[in-house]
């Protein structure tokens, strides 16, 4: 097999960068099911959420017991103090519109979805491996990162029924 060129490499981490970023803009919530959620409830919800959070995609699934957040794409990994800003106004927004009264963080979802992400890094790599070779250690930290977090889900739905 062919030893990746400089430039094949700069691609490959170039596209993890790229899925990493990805990664970074996605939060997950789940409703809080001891507090009661009024149609009245979602009514004001909206209206406060296009004040306080303009800036962020919000998606409610499941008949509103989930909520999807995104953040504006950008260089979160070049940027982590940029990162961690918008995080902390994501949460100040989810408690001036009241969100962090009926929803909290969804760790699995989260986790299902960081896995998603990997294995799809996974699968580029292990082609660019086909392709040009090299990749091994690209391959391992990705094997490594799912595991770990497959381990991480697997506790946590048992913790979640037990």
């Amino acid at each position: 097999m062919n030893t990746p060129t400089v430039e094949e490499h700069g691609r490959s981490v170039e596209e993890r960068t790229k899925e990493l970023n990805e990664t970074s803009r996605h939060f997950f919530y789940i409703r809080i099911k001891d507090i009661p959620f009024p149609p009245s409830a979602m009514d004001a919800l909206e209206v406060s959420i296009k004040k306080h959070m303009a800036n962020f995609k919000v998606e409610f699934e499941d008949n509103n017991e989930k909520m999807h957040i995104t953040l504006p794409p950008g260089e979160y990994t070049k940027d982590s103090f940029w990162l961690h800003g918008l995080r902390r106004e994501l949460d100040d927004a989810l408690d001036m519109t009241k969100l962090s009264t009926f929803f909290v963080h969804d760790p699995i979802r989260s986790i299902e979805f960081d896995i998603e992400v990997h294995k799809k890094l996974l699968s580029q790599f292990r082609d660019s491996q086909k392709k040009r070779g090299g990749e091994e250690d690209n391959i391992r930290s990705e094997e490594f990162i799912i595991s770990m977090c497959e381990v991480q889900l697997k506790d946590l739905l048992e913790r979640s029924q037990g």
